[in-house]
């Protein structure tokens, strides 16, 4: 889905609460213009409402089954992407910490 796409999409969703959930919601940070914002009032929807669903869904339900695939794919390569940094952010605390634990014992013998 586009910028627009995803805009008419959230304000749909918007005018199908009550004014009490479209005023919580703007105090959660509803805000429907500009990408970033955009996508996170789109989270911030999901709170108020049981029919909404996710970007593979909705490709899914559209009948864009290599969309989807897609979809799949880029998540998964982000996923790992996000694994990677954490394992080389633990393989460094690792070292440092060996390190550390390493002068502590030169430092000061063991009873």
């Amino acid at each position: 889905m586009n910028y627009r796409e995803w805009q008419k999409r959230n304000t749909k969703h918007f005018r199908s609460l009550t004014k009490l959930q479209q005023q919580q919601a703007r105090n959660q940070g509803y805000y429907n213009i500009g990408w970033d914002k955009v996508k996170n009032s789109w989270k911030i929807l999901g709170k108020f409402t049981d029919n909404i669903t996710s970007l593979f869904e909705h490709k899914l339900n559209k009948g864009d089954l290599v969309g989807a695939i897609e979809l799949s794919l880029m998540d998964a390569a982000h996923t790992k992407g996000i694994a990677q940094k954490a394992v080389s952010a633990l393989e460094a605390n690792e070292k440092r910490l060996t390190k550390i634990a390493d002068e502590a014992l030169t430092n000061y013998t063991l009873l």
